[in-house]
């Protein structure tokens, strides 16, 4: 197992482990950010400025009813956690469309986990799963055939950044 692998395998558990302490003490549907930066996030200059863009909408999407959020670097870069008190249906919604329809959504990992621990996945809502950036096949299918080569993917994700970086969304 490589060393960004390992990287990537303590990074799920350190996250998985702090949504567990969130659903523990709230009983609430928990809201959990994370960037698609292939190669590690130490690999893209603007990061940073990625993580705030995509705070926002999520914050606005949910301002009344956040009992609780926080933001750290993780070992794969940075993390968003919300315990949100609506209905689950309507938070997987919201966050769905925010991964569709915003400039860097594409980028934006946004999982929601019910008051039991389960992500509530696309096709939970029979909606497919988001396409590959290189080839518009299925994603999931690409990242685990590793289809295609990580300079790729990066350049990719990279002019996805720039482009939404540059617009005043």
């Amino acid at each position: 197992m490589g060393v960004l692998h390992q990287r990537v395998l303590e990074a799920k558990e350190e996250r998985s482990a702090f949504q567990q302490q969130l659903l523990k003490e709230y009983s609430l549907p928990v809201v959990s950010l994370t960037l698609n930066l292939p190669g590690g996030y130490e690999d893209y200059e603007n990061w940073d400025a990625v993580f705030e863009k995509a705070i926002k909408p999520i914050s606005k999407d949910f301002c009344n009813e956040v009992q609780c959020h926080h933001y750290r670097l993780g070992k794969w870069g940075p993390e968003g956690f919300w315990v949100v008190d609506i209905p689950i249906e309507r938070i997987k919604k919201k966050t769905m469309k925010i991964e569709e329809t915003h400039l860097l959504g594409r980028i934006f990992d946004i999982d929601v986990i019910n008051k039991e621990g389960k992500v509530l996945s696309r096709r939970d809502f029979s909606v497919e799963g988001r396409p590959c950036l290189v080839c518009d096949k299925p994603a999931l299918e690409c990242y685990r055939g590793q289809r295609h080569e990580l300079s790729k993917v990066q350049e990719k994700i990279k002019e996805i950044i720039n482009k939404g970086l540059s617009s005043d969304e």
